[in-house]
């Protein structure tokens, strides 16, 4: 191995942990200022302070000594302790699986600010990764280091991201997060009558994803920690099937780069995230789409965009354009001869512009026929549903917060830095292909693949901007997923040039290699969740007091008015009440940021009115929040166009601090109202 890598590997390991080992200590500077703790030479935490900072400075100058000449010494003596490692397979597989689980369960738990800080979880994070690569090393003794790097970085990655959906399986009867119980809610719609009485139209925002999530409804008695396990099964099957699908046309023979390439799609989805019920139609093209036939081809993009048109309005397009990329990356465009179904080559003594025409005209009407089909879709949806359709339409009339293209408080990278860095290692991929390799692609391929490319990156750009939008990557899903797929040929050499070239096979760069997974790993690693406490005594006392409050309100007839919790009416946790379909919080904070004057008045009038005996609801405030705020925007147009006009009319008679929720009733007299 060139000592070169080795040197590599070795700086960016203590690199890597001095950063985070400043980062910690610069956190806990920050803490003892908050709290203004006095120096003292017996304060725990400045004598923390003080051997945080004695630590980093030790690093610093480990760190110098590999520009020394001293850095062969430390070469060696990074053997010798290598050398000093169990090499047993069986005893390494051991001592990962507990490291990695301890490190995955470790950042599960709350611990304290400190223990729970992303500092705090970097740093270990880096530490769990450093053991894991010297333990691969061990049992590995020819590998590159710095593809040891790569898969220490992966095995750890994937482990931590699958093991942060723990705590989305919860007893907890009440939301673990703002929205994460109303998508149950949703679900339940497509079974209104059998569980409500009465039939409510589905909703507008997401339906396929709501229907996904809504198959468990099929058994009734199925409790809601079976549906968040299910939404859970989702997530991996999804993401997983997609993987495979592509794995699949990529023909990947090894096993074992078959597990590698698996776990590291998973992470690259996660960058987004890529949402499982718009997989859907990426696991249709994959699995169906044949570049030599035509016929088949269509009646694939058709059935995934009739998906698409009642997913989202920016994936229209997706499905056709999916099956364009994959025409261009395994159809090279043939200037002598023209491939024709299944009756090989033609000789062609057509001009290189009909023979281009003729090139460009599956994708071009693939990407047509979907879009339409897409379009017919969603109007038959409509149609179904019941809404109206002013409602499927709300993005349009929603502000667009342009700022988020810049590193702000609500995404701390900001859209174009976080696209940038998804994209770098993709895009160096490609150059070093190309460059090392000598292909020969035709234009037209180029101009496809980029035309591609960059109508849904712009797409995605758009979508992020608006408001309610910008906090991660989610809204360039259809982007990444052909970035992903354009790079994963390019990987693993199945992009096909144009007829007759011939290229020499060059190895990808270690240090490419290792970009190529660090990236996904790094922005899996910056997700954390946590187990919600849940105490059953406290939950169960909770519920009590609100039927209690609710059986009193409805002595009269009167209606209760769920903006939040509805899951609690739909698994039985409270009994008696009849439910009010409007004004959902999910579905009303979408008018909010679209601005429906005709909903929010008809909201507004109703709360004016006290049309509803109590209001069951997230604690509601009316603080007005500064420009450059996290999610400022979001908030302020809450506060005006709901919490205030409810804290006018509705009185706060009941919080449950530790459930997250607040019961309003009625007031005798208006409160001095703006």
């Amino acid at each position: 191995m060139k000592t070169s890598d080795r040197l590599a590997a070795l700086r960016l390991v203590l690199g890597g942990l001095l950063l985070f080992w400043l980062q910690l200590t610069l956190q806990l500077y920050r803490q003892i200022r908050d709290l203004g703790v006095i120096f003292s030479l017996t304060s725990q935490m400045w004598l923390l302070l003080f051997g945080l900072i004695c630590l980093s400075g030790f690093g610093f100058a480990l760190l110098l000594l590999t520009w020394t000449r001293h850095r062969r010494r430390m070469i060696s003596l990074t053997s010798r302790f290598i050398q000093h490692l169990p090499a047993q397979k069986p005893v390494v597989i051991g001592l990962l699986l507990v490291l990695i689980l301890a490190f995955s369960l470790f950042v599960l738990f709350p611990l304290g600010d400190f223990f729970n800080s992303a500092a705090f979880r970097w740093l270990l994070f880096g530490l769990i990764v450093t053991v894991v690569a010297l333990l691969l090393r061990r049992t590995l003794p020819m590998a590159n280091w710095l593809n040891i790097l790569a898969l220490a970085l992966l095995i750890v990655g994937i482990c931590y991201r699958v093991s942060q959906f723990l705590p989305d399986i919860s007893l907890n009867p009440f939301s673990l997060n703002w929205s994460e119980a109303s998508r149950y809610y949703y679900a339940s719609l497509f079974f209104s009558e059998k569980i409500y009485g009465f039939a409510v139209p589905p909703s507008t925002l997401h339906p396929t994803r709501y229907w996904l999530q809504s198959l468990p409804f099929l058994l009734s008695t199925l409790p809601l920690w079976f549906h968040r396990a299910w939404q859970v099964f989702l997530w991996l099957a999804c993401s997983l099937g997609a993987a495979w699908l592509l794995a699949r046309r990529l023909k990947i023979a090894s096993q074992t780069w078959l597990l590698l390439f698996l776990a590291w799609t998973f992470l690259f989805l996660w960058q987004g995230p890529v949402y499982y019920h718009l997989l859907v139609m990426i696991m249709l093209v994959l699995w169906g789409f044949d570049p030599r036939r035509f016929w088949r081809s269509l009646l694939i993009v058709a059935l995934a965009s009739a998906w698409a048109g009642v997913s989202r309005l920016n994936w229209f397009p997706v499905p056709g354009m999916l099956a364009a990329t994959l025409y261009f990356l395994e159809k090279p465009f043939l200037l002598e001869a023209w491939k024709n179904g299944g009756d090989g080559l033609q000789p062609s003594k057509l001009p290189t512009f009909h023979i281009a025409v003729r090139y460009l005209a599956w994708p071009l009407i693939w990407v047509a026929a979907g879009t339409m089909v897409a379009f017919a879709s969603q109007a038959a949806y409509i149609i179904w549903s019941g809404n109206a359709a002013e409602q499927f339409t709300s993005s349009f009339t929603s502000d667009l917060l342009w700022y988020r293209l810049f590193p702000n408080s609500t995404y701390f990278l900001g859209i174009l830095t976080g696209t940038l860095l998804v994209s770098l290692p993709i895009f160096l991929l490609i150059g070093y292909r190309l460059r090392h390799e000598k292909i020969h692609w035709h234009p037209l391929t180029w101009l496809g693949l980029a035309a591609i490319l960059g109508v849904l990156l712009l797409g995605g750009v758009v979508v992020s901007v608006k408001i309610g939008g910008g906090s991660n990557l989610h809204n360039l899903d259809a982007y990444l997923t052909a970035l992903l797929v354009i790079g994963s040929y390019f990987y693993f050499r199945r992009a096909t040039p144009v007829a007759g070239s011939e290229s020499p096979h060059a190895q990808i760069p270690p240090g490419l290699n290792l970009l190529i997974v660090a990236i996904p790993v790094l922005f899996s690693q910056s997700l954390s969740s946590q187990f919600v406490p849940y105490h059953p005594q406290i939950a169960a006392d909770s519920l009590l007091k609100m039927q209690r409050n609710i059986d009193r309100a409805l002595e009269d007839g009167g209606e209760i008015l769920f903006i939040s919790e509805r899951q609690l009416l739909t698994f039985d946790y409270l009994n008696g009440v009849q439910l009010v379909p409007e004004y959902e919080k999910v579905f009303l904070m979408e008018m909010v940021m679209a601005g429906n004057r005709n909903y929010l008045d008809t909201f507004q009038q109703e709360i004016h009115e006290q049309r509803f005996d109590l209001i069951i609801t997230d604690p509601l405030f009316d603080t007005i929040k500064e420009r450059g705020e996290s999610w400022a925007e979001e908030n302020n147009a809450w506060v005006v166009e709901v919490s205030q006009p409810i804290l006018c009319s509705y009185w706060r008679k009941i919080t449950f601090p530790e459930s997250g929720v607040q019961i309003l009733a009625p007031r005798d007299e208006p409160a001095n109202c703006p």
